[in-house]
């Protein structure tokens, strides 16, 4: 995959943040296109879906957890475990990638 390194990048991260695709290049940093892999469409739609509900713990407005925030952010983590497994044999050995689970609702537990 092209990204910001001299050379096409095998090295992925699967990491959801806001309003982001959740594919990440792990030497650049760049973030990639999900559709831009030799994925299934029904993992994109998996994956599009996973990402479209990251922060649903957090009340944006006024920027706290909302009730069961940590519950909420772990089975978004179970979620990314799984699809991570399901990228990972897509992808077969042509790609490396790893997963970030996300950690910012305890962020806010020491605010």
């Amino acid at each position: 995959m092209k990204c910001g390194c001299q050379n096409p990048t095998t090295d992925l991260k699967l990491e959801a943040d806001f309003l982001t695709d959740p594919i990440w290049c792990t030497i650049c940093g760049y973030n990639l296109d999900p559709e831009d892999l030799s994925i299934s469409p029904e993992l994109l739609e998996i994956i599009e879906d996973w990402v479209s509900r990251y922060g649903e713990w957090i009340d944006i407005d006024t920027d706290t957890l909302v009730d069961r925030g940590i519950e909420l952010e772990d089975e978004h983590n179970k979620e990314g475990i799984k699809i991570y497994e399901k990228l990972k044999i897509e992808l077969g050995f042509k790609y490396e990638l790893i997963y970030s689970p996300s950690v910012s609702a305890r962020s806010y537990t020491n605010k």
